[in-house]
């Protein structure tokens, strides 16, 4: 199964369910505003990729239930946002499958970011904040690292391993609902690895990967004539 540049939105249960298939690719796909699940796999074949895709506002962002036990069904979430879902970011509910998160920015959701009551959970450069349960909730085995954990209101990790590089630090998003981060986030050049886009196609740049699924916009700083370090240096106005 091969799902790619759709917007399921306004579905009065769930947006995508995929019940059976031996492989599952969705890329730059949108799923909004469902009365269900954004995203449900039930599929128990051995590789699902889900890539560059948005899941804001469903009950559980994507919701992880294979019919079976594979234990080679490797579930990967790279360049994703899940945010303001009504209960998980992201929950794997069943059997055990592995699931990676890598590159994700998962904010605001109602419940835990990622709640994994079975299998195993791998997370990297991953941004977990601001949810209303744990950031990473533990119940199978998993670990972490190099991702930032900020303001979850149960606590960042419950058993679950976190790593020595992670950052826990306000990820300074834009706000108002823009989850692109900062110029002065922490979570630039905190990651690891060669992933070198993020969700909106951008050019990953500087010494090391940026945590989460965006790389902030590029900053233009003027040059000052006089020195005022009352002025930052964004605008012509602010360069005297």
């Amino acid at each position: 199964v091969t799902i790619k540049f759709c917007r399921v939105v306004f579905n009065t249960k769930k947006g995508i369910v995929i019940k059976k298939a031996a492989q599952v690719i969705i890329e730059d796909t949108t799923c909004s505003d469902n009365g269900d699940h954004g995203m449900r796999l039930e599929a128990d074949g051995s590789l699902v990729s889900i890539t560059r895709c948005i899941m804001q506002r469903n009950k559980d962002g994507m919701h992880v239930h294979p019919k079976s036990n594979n234990p080679q069904l490797t579930i990967t979430l790279l360049n994703c946002l899940l945010s303001d879902n009504r209960e998980e970011g992201i929950q794997n509910h069943a059997k055990n499958p592995i699931v990676i998160v890598n590159h994700c920015t998962v904010v605001n959701n109602g419940s835990h970011g990622f709640d994994f009551s079975n299998g195993t959970g791998w997370v990297k450069n991953t941004i977990m904040a601001f949810n209303g349960g744990y950031g990473l909730m533990g119940g199978g085995s998993g670990s972490g690292d190099y991702n930032l954990l900020y303001g979850n209101t149960s606590g960042s990790t419950f058993n679950f391993t976190a790593g020595s590089n992670d950052v826990n630090s306000d990820p300074e998003f834009y706000g108002g609902g823009d989850y692109h981060i900062n110029y002065i986030s922490l979570a630039i050049d905190a990651g690891t690895g060669d992933i070198f886009d993020d969700l909106e196609g951008a050019t990953r740049c500087g010494p090391a990967v940026d945590i989460g699924c965006y790389e902030p916009p590029i900053q233009t700083f003027h040059v000052r004539k006089r020195v005022n370090d009352a002025n930052h240096g964004l605008s012509p106005a602010q360069t005297g």
